[in-house]
């Protein structure tokens, strides 16, 4: 099986990974299991302006991403309470 290539938005290094605590190796070890060996099973589209991109539930986390070829591109890694403005802005569709 081919693996998928994971590059993340430098915002999600600088400032949704930190942000993560104790939640952070969750999200890391489900990002390593399962976005690099099938983003597409796994995860659930998005709808309405973010149609095209998916998302992945890790808890109370929402891992939101784009499968381009064999690379996945992480735009953000959010709480679930939180808006998907964030997301829409980095993936500059406003």
């Amino acid at each position: 099986m081919e693996k998928y290539k994971i590059d993340y938005h430098p915002l999600v290094v600088k400032k949704d990974i930190p942000r993560l605590g104790s939640a952070g190796v969750t999200v890391e070890t489900s990002i390593r299991k399962k976005l690099t060996l099938r983003p597409d099973i796994y995860g659930r589209r998005l709808r309405g302006v973010l149609k095209g991109y998916w998302k992945l539930r890790v808890s109370d986390w929402r891992v939101v991403y784009e499968i381009f070829n064999q690379e996945v591109k992480i735009f953000g890694i959010i709480h679930r309470s939180d808006d998907y403005k964030t997301i829409i802005k980095r993936a500059g569709l406003i």
